[in-house]
């Protein structure tokens, strides 16, 4: 069982697109990917907060885009992690 439960969790890291891995085997959050995965009502309420323009026309990478080039986006894409479990 134990041995099981090993794999799984080895699995999950190896196949999760949220995290990128470097050669020290240290992970970090790949932001686009994340927000390009997040319901589009999360996405949505960002841009809200940002004030982004006719945000609802945008395609979905561009109000990514937009988001990715605010200064604080990193707190907010914590909070959606751990507040909503996403």
């Amino acid at each position: 069982m134990k041995l099981l439960i090993e794999e799984t969790n080895k699995m999950q890291l190896e196949t999760n697109s949220t995290f990128q891995y470097n050669e020290e085997n240290i992970s970090s959050l790949n932001k686009r990917e994340y927000l390009l995965n997040i319901p589009t009502k999360y996405l949505y309420e960002l841009a809200k907060e940002y004030k982004i323009p006719k945000y609802k026309k945008l395609a979905k990478w561009s109000i990514v885009t937009i988001l990715l080039k605010q200064e604080d986006i990193n707190s907010k894409i914590h909070k959606l992690i751990f507040d909503f479990k996403l």
